[in-house]
């Protein structure tokens, strides 16, 4: 009895609703209620596919502001070491600056022997290696003061090779150096050829 109880009450309730759906602004709001629910629930799901694509885009974008930052900190980078080349940087020019800085020190550079290394390992981009050998002769004082010029200058200068010995016949020292210098492809061409 209290199943036909429940259903009765039920069926009462579901009557009244019709009757009150029979009423045109009733039926109007039920309509728009309904309308507006499974719209919300449509959207709800929509925007949760939605909220996932702009995840997955959120997460693109990061990784390319990474690459952007990683990319001008390189930059940054190569600008600093681009400033230890020469902007003139042929072989004259470092001739010049190799007899210059003897000269500070007071060491007398005898024999001077220019030439291009062989090899992929010398190209970097436009710019490419260049030996310089060259002879010097002075006291010991002298030759570790050129040493010490060319290991802290502000260009890029690298002592490959240094042999000392003493000169003949007087107390001189000589000293043979091999640097390894950066200068343009093309200044190595039309100098050295």
């Amino acid at each position: 009895m209290k199943k036909t109880n429940k259903t009765s009450r039920f069926a009462g309730m579901w009557n009244r609703f019709l009757t009150k759906l029979q009423d045109p602004k009733v039926l109007e709001i039920t309509v728009f209620a309904v309308i507006g629910i499974f719209g919300l629930g449509a959207g709800g799901i929509y925007s949760l596919g939605r909220i996932g694509q702009l995840e997955e885009e959120i997460a693109v974008q990061k990784k390319r502001q990474e690459i952007i930052r990683a990319a001008d900190f390189a930059k940054s980078r190569l600008k600093s070491y681009l400033k230890t080349f020469p902007k003139n940087g042929d072989l004259n020019w470092w001739i010049a600056y190799i007899l210059s800085g003897s000269r500070k020190v007071g060491l007398k550079v005898v024999e001077y022997k220019p030439r291009k290394p062989h090899g992929n390992i010398a190209k970097i981009g436009q710019y490419q290696g260049m030996i310089l050998k060259f002879s010097t002769s002075g006291t010991v004082k002298n030759i570790l003061d050129f040493l010490r010029w060319l290991e802290y200058n502000k260009y890029s200068v690298r002592v490959i090779h240094l042999r000392i010995q003493k000169e003949l016949g007087t107390t001189a020292i000589l000293g043979d150096f091999t640097v390894a210098v950066i200068t343009s492809k093309s200044q190595i061409k039309s100098a050295a050829g």
